[in-house]
């Protein structure tokens, strides 16, 4: 009775940090797109001098056209990773509620797209920002790529679980026939 109560907490707490974890990425996912175009240049400008250093490149070393196509791809990454990571927990989440793994890919894609669209509606009314289709996709895309690997990670977890439980059948039914010999 004890373990029955213990992992009905255990599922309800891992459902509540999931849940907060889903609603964060989508508040910063929303603070991002409502930095007007300037802000959101410096944002980007930053973080992709912060991983050029990372790698030890200086970007002052770069020209402006190799630093603009180095920009474009640290932005579309963004896109695509954050949208992954939202898809990724929105699997998990629904794992909790033994929907089919199928079924939880295909709503945490759905999910997660729906929320690009109505972040790139969002930045129309966003000063210096717009709504851009070809960042639908790519956030499209992140979701699928994040929703499909939450799903493999799921298979390669269950499939574990399941070799232990065996090995520990075995090994019990062994120490069982030693007793009764």
């Amino acid at each position: 009775r004890m373990k029955k109560t213990f992992e009905f907490y255990k599922k309800r707490i891992i459902r509540a940090i999931l849940f907060a974890l889903i609603i964060s990425v989508m508040a910063i996912i929303f603070v991002l797109s409502a930095q007007d175009g300037r802000d959101s240049g410096g944002t980007s400008g930053g973080l992709t001098e912060f991983l050029l250093a990372i790698v030890g490149i200086d970007a002052g070393s770069l020209t402006e056209a190799e630093f603009t196509k180095t920009e474009a791809f640290v932005r579309t990454a963004a896109h695509f990773s954050e949208y992954a990571l939202l898809a990724f927990l929105a699997v998990f989440l629904l794992a909790t509620y033994k929907i089919k793994r199928i079924f939880s890919l295909l709503f945490a894609v759905a999910f997660s797209s729906l929320y690009a669209v109505t972040d790139e509606i969002h930045q129309i009314f966003v000063p210096g920002r717009a709504a851009e289709i070809s960042d639908w996709l790519v956030d499209t895309c992140g979701a699928l790529t994040g929703a499909a690997l939450a799903v493999l990670v799921l298979v390669i977890v269950k499939r574990i679980a399941q070799k232990r439980k065996s090995r520990r059948k075995r090994k019990n039914g062994k120490i069982a026939k030693k007793k009764k010999g």
